[in-house]
Formats: C-alpha cells, sequence, structure tokens
C-alpha cells in the first residue's frame, strides 16, 4: 500500500513538473525583451517577435511602408535559408508574417532542437545585421503588394472595413488601411526602408516569446548572439514618435455618436454598431472580452434565427488607450429596418435575462476552453506575446492567469461592460447598401429612441 501510494505520489509530482508552464523574461543589454515559456512536455517550439510598429504609426504620405518592410523582412526567409535541411524542407509550412495597426509579428513553429537555427533566421528577418535589401527585391514585393490591394480592393468586407475606419477614426491615424494605397507603395525608395527600419526595428522597440521545451539559460545566450543590431541606439527617437502617434490619435477614445449611411449597390445591406471603452488595466480587459464572447454566441443565436441572416458577429479590438467594441452583420436590403429593431429587443432581453446560474455555465466554459489552449505553445505565446505589448511586461498574462481572473467575473462586472458600451452613450451606427430615403427616416427614428 505505501509503495503505491508513494509512486502515486511521484507521478503526480513529474506530471505537475511537465505539464506546468513557468514563464520568465529577459532583458538583453541591447534593450531586447524575451519571455520565455517553458513547457518541457511538448516535443514543439513556438516563435513570436512581435515589433512595436504598424499602420498607426504613419501618416497619409508614408501609409503602407510598415506592412511593405514586413513584405520584404518575410522575403528574406527564403533569400537567407539556414543550412539545416529542415528549415529548407518546412519553412514556407512554419513561418507567417503579418502587419497590424500596432504591431508587426514574425511567427515560427519548430521541434525543440531548433532553436538556434531558429533564431538565428529571426535575427535576419528583423534586420538585426542591416538592412540587405536591394532594389529588386523592394520593386518585386511593391508589385506583389499592388496585387493585394487589387484582391482586397473587390471585397465587400475591405470595402465597408475602409468606410467604417474614415468614419470612427477620421482624426487620427487609425484610419489607414494596413496595406496602404497604391500611390505610395509605388514611390517608395530603398532609403525609406531603411529610414523606418532605423526608426522602429530596434531592440528596445521589439519583444520575443518563446513557448515550448527549452533551456531559459540557452534561449538567452543564442539571442544573445544573434540579435546584436549594430545601428546606434533610437530609443528616445522611438519613444517621441510613438507619443506623437498616440496623440494624435487619442481623438477618438470617445465615441462620435450618430447614424451614417454609405450608398453602395450591392446584393446585400451592410450594418455595424461601434464603441469604444476606455483600458484601465489587463485584468479588466480579460473579463471584458470574456463579455463580448459571450454576447457574440448571444446575439448570433437569436439574430440568425429570427433575421435568417448568414453571420453576426460581436468583437473587440484593442489598443493601449482604448477597446473599439463592434457588432456587424450583413442580410438583403428589406430586412434592414426589422434587423434593427430586432437588434435593439435581443440587446434588452440579454440585459434582462442573464442571471447568476448563467454566468456561472458560461464562466465554466471559458475556463474549459482555456484549459484546452494551454495544450498549444502557439496559443501560449500568442497570448502573452499580446498582452505584454500592450499592458507592458510588468505583469506576465497567462492562461492560468486569464482563468483566475474568469473565476473572479461578477454579474455586475457583465452589466458594467453592456452599459459601457450601449447604455452610457449611444455608440456610432453605420448602414451601407441600398437604402431608400423612407428607410432613412424610419432608422433615424429609431436610431433616436435607442433604449437598451
Amino acid at each position: 500500500m505505501e509503495i503505491e501510494l508513494m509512486f502515486s505520489l511521484i507521478s503526480i509530482f513529474f506530471y505537475c513538473i511537465f505539464t506546468y508552464m513557468i514563464v520568465k523574461v529577459h532583458k538583453l543589454k541591447n534593450g531586447l525583451t524575451i519571455i520565455a515559456c517553458e513547457y518541457f512536455r511538448f516535443n514543439s517550439l513556438y516563435f513570436d517577435l512581435a515589433v512595436k510598429v504598424g499602420s498607426r504609426y504613419e501618416n497619409e504620405k508614408n501609409n503602407g511602408i510598415a506592412h511593405l518592410v514586413e513584405h520584404l523582412a518575410a522575403a528574406q526567409s527564403s533569400a537567407h535559408k539556414p543550412v539545416e535541411q529542415w528549415i529548407k524542407d518546412d519553412l514556407a509550412h512554419d513561418f507567417s508574417a503579418y502587419t497590424l495597426q500596432e504591431r508587426t509579428n514574425f511567427e515560427f513553429s519548430a521541434h525543440k532542437n531548433d532553436l538556434k537555427p531558429v533564431l538565428k533566421l529571426l535575427s535576419e528577418l528583423v534586420y538585426a545585421r542591416g538592412v540587405v535589401i536591394d532594389k529588386r527585391d523592394l520593386e518585386t514585393e511593391k508589385k506583389i503588394i499592388l496585387e493585394e490591394l487589387l484582391e482586397n480592393e473587390n471585397e465587400p468586407d475591405f470595402y465597408y472595413n475602409t468606410k467604417v475606419r474614415n468614419i470612427c477614426f477620421s482624426d487620427c491615424s487609425l484610419k489607414l488601411n494596413i496595406l496602404g494605397i497604391s500611390h505610395n507603395i509605388m514611390k517608395f525608395c530603398l532609403d525609406d526602408v531603411r529610414r523606418f527600419v532605423n526608426d522602429y526595428y530596434r531592440p528596445e522597440n521589439m519583444i520575443l516569446t518563446v513557448a515550448g521545451s527549452f533551456k531559459i539559460e540557452t534561449l538567452v545566450k543564442l539571442a544573445d548572439k544573434y540579435f546584436k543590431f549594430s545601428r546606434e541606439s533610437m530609443a528616445q527617437r522611438v519613444e517621441s514618435l510613438k507619443k506623437e502617434r498616440f496623440r494624435i490619435s487619442s481623438a477618438y477614445i470617445e465615441p462620435k455618436g450618430g447614424i451614417n449611411f454609405i450608398n453602395r449597390s450591392a446584393s446585400q445591406n451592410y450594418l455595424g454598431y461601434y464603441a469604444t471603452v476606455q483600458n484601465s488595466n489587463a485584468d479588466e480587459l480579460i473579463k471584458r472580452e470574456f463579455f463580448v464572447e459571450f454576447l457574440d454566441q448571444y446575439l448570433s443565436h437569436y439574430l440568425r434565427a429570427k433575421i435568417f441572416c448568414y453571420s453576426v458577429g460581436a468583437d473587440i479590438n484593442t489598443f493601449r488607450e482604448f477597446s473599439s467594441f463592434s457588432v456587424e452583420s450583413s442580410f438583403q436590403p428589406d430586412k434592414t429596418e426589422n434587423f434593427y429593431a430586432l437588434f435593439q429587443q435581443i440587446l434588452k432581453r440579454f440585459r434582462k435575462t442573464l442571471d447568476f446560474g448563467t454566468l456561472k455555465h458560461l464562466k465554466n466554459n471559458k475556463l474549459k476552453r482555456l484549459e484546452l489552449d494551454k495544450d498549444y505553445p502557439r496559443e501560449a505565446a500568442n497570448l502573452t506575446s499580446w498582452f505584454a505589448l500592450v499592458f507592458g511586461t510588468e505583469k506576465i498574462i497567462t492562461h492560468t492567469y486569464q482563468q483566475c481572473m474568469i473565476k473572479s467575473v461578477e454579474l455586475k462586472d457583465i452589466f458594467n461592460f453592456y452599459d459601457q458600451m450601449f447604455r452610457v452613450r449611444p455608440g456610432t451606427v453605420i448602414i451601407g447598401g441600398k437604402v431608400s430615403p423612407t428607410q432613412k427616416q424610419q432608422l433615424k427614428k429609431l436610431w433616436s429612441n435607442w433604449k437598451v
């Protein structure tokens, strides 16, 4: 009996060691922040290298440069392959790069034995050894991006997203298209690229998150070796640029309000509701995102069943100072008034019927999903890196930490979030497509009586 108990305790001990994630933060002498998420039971590694720059740091004259630089960096993944055969064979399947409004990401999945070659490759992607792009590379990627723009411009979602940004973010750089505009893309030269890289692709402006099975000492040693960055530090320049962008962008912390119409000949009409909420800390954001997640499920279930629309989505896009909340859908033009009226009715019912038992069930479901996410290094790296970029590294947010926050959610928190998004002040409503003058009058009347 004692032997069986001893083996059981030993099994539990090793299970805890190999399933528990150890998170450590290390800053290299050059300013590069490393977040190490050690999972000893995995055979894979996941790398998330984030540069704190995106379209929000641009202006109308250089809009598109962040995305172009990301393209050029990604193109180097084939031009500068390490010798290791694994990289050569599987690079296309495991590497991804993308640009958003506040960050540019380079992500990589690898075997746990390939820590060294992947770190070497990532250091080359972010120009740690200098900008090695030639004019031919630049012209190639410019042509590819121009095709990407043409492809996106033919998509209804792209059209409406552009209009929405111009209405909601009219006074700041958040209105800019991440892909840029064709006129800018065509005129960018190598000097523009070098200047942008020197301004933003700095170690102090990056966070490298690695999740999986490795030793933190080895990771730090290799990162220190490869991420040299010979360029003179421009930390003060970066901070001044960020402050300027944020100063301009703060114009849209408060919602504009009102109802807006976009005339467009299309088989479906588009309706979006938008509101913003100031961010105070990461804990509150975790709870607010949980609220939006189950509000999305609720709206989708009841609106689709009653109005027969294909998709209804509630979402939240978070920036450092505020979160932009949205509910969007598309449907046949003759359903526009019914959808809008029903949207208000379902919101009222949601607020009225939500109780402690329902919240407890929703919390348990969310806790299970977070538990499942722990099985994937990618989920761990993406979550931790994103919160570090937005709120800093003073508090590292893991799935376990998120679970603690979800457990602490109370009904009063949910009602507070609801009021922030729908009651404290009306958001901005945008309706696009075929809307007759009579429909517009009716919709304006419904808007003037907005009570949820």
